[in-house]
């Protein structure tokens, strides 16, 4: 009742509680905030990892979270779809030249760069792995996406990341090639999470400033050498077909 009394006066809510994941937060959080100024007379921000950052919305420590996890198990909270992010395969391009761009060719041939297996990128790459059926023959498993892209920077081997990794670290990306996965349709999607009913229409309208922010500002800002893949990045309406 608080927070609908706030949000129907000229000042906005007292405090607006955000938690975003990482890879979203440093290519977007200074830009949803920026526009969510006039909605709250403070506005906070955490960012992390996906699991601390669940147990924060739950534990009403956030109030609106941005995560790869919609959370189905939990049907008192509300999720907007917010945008696909697709997987690629990076490598140096010293490897590329002496190998060529076949991906089975470029996976025998060089070691893999793994996120950690319990990351949720973790599993999710190595679902991929098995999806296109190939070996994943692992020589450093990280949890950081700048580590992990600076390894395949210096030529260590191979890797899978979403194109988010991309946007965030586009001075890793000098000597490096992405590739499309094929075959098939491989990415991740980016949902926005409240508790139903508590913050109006205060969450759609948050969701629809992510998609914008992600379709005109991030999205355009990739490399033009890889024109296929803005046709693989767009914010989403609909949830997926999963």
């Amino acid at each position: 009742m608080m927070a609908a009394v706030q949000l129907a006066s000229s000042e906005g809510l007292d405090r607006l509680r955000l938690g975003m994941i990482d890879s979203f937060a440093d290519v977007a959080a200074q830009k949803v905030m920026e526009q969510l100024a006039s909605s709250a007379r403070k506005l906070s921000l955490r960012t992390g990892m996906m699991a601390p950052l669940k147990d924060a919305l739950l534990e009403r420590d956030i109030d609106i979270l941005i995560t790869s996890d919609q959370m189905q198990q939990h049907p008192e909270l509300e999720v907007y779809p917010v945008l696909r992010d697709p997987f690629v395969l990076i490598v140096a391009d010293e490897h590329v030249k002496t190998h060529g761009r076949d991906i089975r060719t470029l996976v025998q041939a060089l070691p893999c760069i793994s996120y950690n297996r319990e990351l949720r990128l973790g599993s999710l790459t190595q679902l991929i792995a098995r999806r296109i059926g190939v070996e994943q023959a692992i020589r450093y498993e990280l949890d950081s996406t700048t580590t992990l892209m600076q390894f395949v920077q210096s030529g260590q081997g191979w890797a899978f990341v979403p194109t988010m990794s991309l946007m965030q670290n586009p001075l890793l990306l000098k000597g490096v090639t992405p590739l499309p996965i094929t075959p098939g349709s491989h990415a991740r999607y980016i949902f926005l999470l409240a508790r139903r009913e508590e913050l109006g229409t205060l969450p759609l309208e948050i969701t629809r400033i992510c998609r914008d922010i992600y379709d005109n500002q991030l999205v355009p800002q990739l490399p033009a050498e890889i024109d296929w893949l803005p046709q693989e990045a767009y914010s989403v309406e609909d949830f997926p077909p999963y």
